[in-house]
C-alpha cells in the first residue's frame, strides 16, 4: 500500500523523458531494472501505473511493451498528446478528447513553411504523425523521437488539412517563434502553446493539458473499471514546463531532481534524478 499524509495512493502517474526512462548512448529510451521492478510491484498491489506525456500513441506502442502495458488492468492506460488522448493498450482503442480546427492547422503550417520549420501534425485519430522535414524527414523523426516508419508519413501524403489533436514544432530561430506565437495569439481563445524543451513546442486546444488528461483518466477508471478514485489518490512525477498544469492543481506532484526550477518550486516534494531511478525511490518512501 502507498500512502501520503492520510491519502491512499491508487494511481502513480509519470512523465517519460527526464522522469522515468533512461537513455542509451544513441539516445534510445529504456526502462531501468529498478523502474521495471517498481512497475511490476505496483500492478501486483493493484495500483495503477500510467504514463502522461506529450508523445503520441504510436510513439509509445513499442515502448509500452517493455513493461507489459497491455497485459494488466493496472498498466493498460496511457495519457498522450498532453492530455488530448486516453489510450487503452489492451484493446488498442484511443479516445481523442479535443481537436484543433482544420483552418488553424492550415494557417499555422503555411506560416511556418517558408521558414523551413520542422513540423509534426498528428492525424485526427491520433495514430499517425505527418512530418515536414524539408527533404530531411529524419531531422523530424530524430527531434520528436519517432523510431519506426509505422508511426509517420510525409506531409505530402496528407490529402487535405484536417483537424488535429496535437502539433509539434521545432523552434530553433526567432522568426519561427514569432510565427508560432503570432498564430497562437490570434486564436488564443482556442489554442495554447506548451514548451517541452528549449526548442520544442506543442500546440493543443486551450485547456487540454496533462491535468485535464489526468481528470479524463480518473473518469474512465471510475466509470469503466468500477473504481472510486479522486485526484487526491494520485501521485504525479514530472520535470518540465508541460507538467506545470498538474503541479498547479494536485496535492502530490513530485519534481525530479533534474527538473526545472519552476517545477521544483511548485512541487509537494523533490526526488532524485531520473538517472538514479528517482521515481522508484520516492515510491519506496511512501510504502506502508
Amino acid at each position: 500500500m502507498l500512502k501520503i499524509n492520510n491519502d491512499n495512493i491508487k494511481v502513480v502517474v509519470s512523465d517519460i523523458d527526464g522522469t522515468m526512462c533512461q537513455y542509451t548512448e544513441d539516445g534510445e529510451r529504456f526502462i531501468s531494472p529498478g523502474i521495471l521492478k517498481m512497475i511490476k510491484e505496483l500492478s501486483d498491489e493493484k495500483i495503477y501505473f500510467v504514463l502522461n506525456t506529450g508523445n503520441s500513441v504510436p510513439m509509445m506502442d513499442d515502448f509500452s511493451k517493455s513493461y507489459n502495458a497491455g497485459k494488466s488492468k493496472y498498466l493498460k492506460y496511457f495519457v498522450g498528446l498532453n492530455g488530448n488522448v486516453i489510450h487503452d493498450f489492451s484493446t488498442s482503442i484511443s479516445n481523442v478528447v479535443n481537436l484543433i480546427p482544420s483552418n488553424i492547422v492550415e494557417e499555422l503550417y503555411k506560416s511556418l513553411l517558408p521558414l523551413k520549420a520542422l513540423i509534426a501534425i498528428t492525424s485526427k485519430d491520433g495514430w499517425v504523425q505527418y512530418l515536414q522535414g524539408h527533404g530531411k524527414v529524419e531531422d523530424v523523426t530524430s527531434f520528436i523521437g519517432l523510431d519506426n516508419e509505422k508511426q509517420w508519413k510525409n506531409i505530402d501524403e496528407m490529402k487535405s488539412f484536417e483537424s488535429s489533436p496535437h502539433i509539434t514544432i521545432k523552434v530553433n530561430n526567432p522568426k519561427i517563434k514569432e510565427a508560432v506565437l503570432g498564430v497562437a495569439n490570434k486564436y488564443s481563445d482556442l489554442i495554447a502553446v506548451s514548451w517541452w524543451s528549449e526548442d520544442g513546442v506543442d500546440i493543443n486546444i486551450k485547456d487540454s493539458n496533462k491535468y485535464s488528461g489526468l481528470n479524463s483518466l480518473i473518469k474512465i477508471l471510475n466509470e469503466n473499471e468500477g473504481e472510486d478514485i479522486s485526484i487526491d489518490n494520485v501521485v504525479y512525477f514530472g520535470d518540465q514546463n508541460n507538467d506545470m498544469s498538474v503541479f498547479d492543481n494536485i496535492k502530490y506532484a513530485i519534481a525530479m531532481g533534474n527538473a526545472i526550477e519552476t517545477i521544483k518550486a511548485k512541487a509537494f516534494a523533490i526526488t532524485d534524478s531520473y538517472k538514479v531511478d528517482g521515481v522508484a525511490k520516492y515510491i519506496d518512501s511512501i510504502k506502508i
